[in-house]
């Protein structure tokens, strides 16, 4: 079992400072990027049971983590978010041709990156990325005003814990990435109280700019070898259909019994498929 404990680097790019975490190891780099509201640092509860020898990266995008906040709406489109991630590549000097994983917005940012930039990744890992048809954004627009009334500040991690592990969709969650969510995700106040790292409105523009960055009709572009996992019950399930039939040569993977947050629901599960698609020279045998 691969030890946690990573090392921050503070990345400095051209407009903002953001946290990347890193995990070493004695591999090629393996870059992460997490679903909306939450922060790097969640893909913990996945690492635990990797077997591969990758040096991990796991970033926490604007607006979330430890990362800069932006007071603008327009610093959250998939494209202003992908020129970030392509900014950090930069700066921390990452080679051309990594390997990654994207779990719903962060699969949508790391393929904007990479039609931005061409070559940027050799192997490809999207996890229900937010990557659809027209008709499917009036329900990101619903679910940003409800992201705008949900409560970002308990008077203990407890409560917290108890509230989530009570509603969904958390409470599908294993018991190890509720802890990682709320040990992460929040910063601490006065006394026991805790606050929400990404606040409402911040998680909220990251819905609303989620149509003005056109992906779907450009993914026959992708040239690398891409893995598209989605859930069983996830409301992502047909969108990531299309997906698969747009990518050549991609293959499509479900997982029984997950819903749309499948890294925080089968954890180990996830890490098994990431060890078999990107072990060196395998994939996944069969698809499903």
């Amino acid at each position: 079992m691969r030890t946690l404990t990573p090392k921050q680097h503070i990345v400095r790019t051209r407009n903002a400072d953001f946290s990347v975490w890193e995990y070493p190891g004695d591999g090629t780099p393996l870059f992460f990027c997490h679903c909306t509201g939450v922060s790097g640092r969640v893909w913990e509860s996945v690492f635990r049971t990797l077997s591969l020898n990758h040096t991990l990266f796991a970033w926490d995008a604007r607006g979330h983590g430890d990362s800069a906040k932006s007071p603008e709406a327009e610093a959250y489109t998939w494209d202003s978010l992908a020129r970030d991630l392509l900014g950090v590549f930069d700066q921390m000097g990452l080679p051309e041709g990594m390997q990654a994983v994207g779990h719903s917005g962060g699969g949508s940012t790391i393929v904007q990156a990479e039609l931005i930039r061409p070559g940027t990744f050799s192997r490809l890992m999207l996890v229900d990325a937010i990557i659809a048809l027209p008709d499917f954004f009036a329900g990101a627009k619903l679910l940003a005003k409800l992201v705008r009334r949900r409560r970002s500040r308990f008077s203990s991690r407890q409560e917290a814990r108890e509230r989530f592990s009570a509603k969904e969709p958390m409470n599908m969650w294993t018991g190890d990435s509720l802890d990682c969510y709320l040990k992460y995700c929040f910063f601490q106040g006065d006394g026991e109280e805790i606050l929400l790292k990404c606040p409402g409105d911040i998680e909220a523009w990251v819905y609303e700019m989620s149509d003005k960055t056109e992906i779907m009709s450009r993914l026959p572009q992708l040239q690398m070898p891409v893995l598209l996992i989605t859930g069983e019950n996830s409301y992502m399930q047909q969108y990531v259909e299309e997906q698969h039939k747009r990518i050549a040569g991609s293959e499509m993977q479900v997982i029984p019994g997950a819903g749309h947050f499948l890294a925080q629901e089968k954890p180990e599960e996830i890490a098994a498929v990431m060890n078999r698609w990107f072990a060196p020279s395998e994939g996944i045998a069969q698809a499903h």
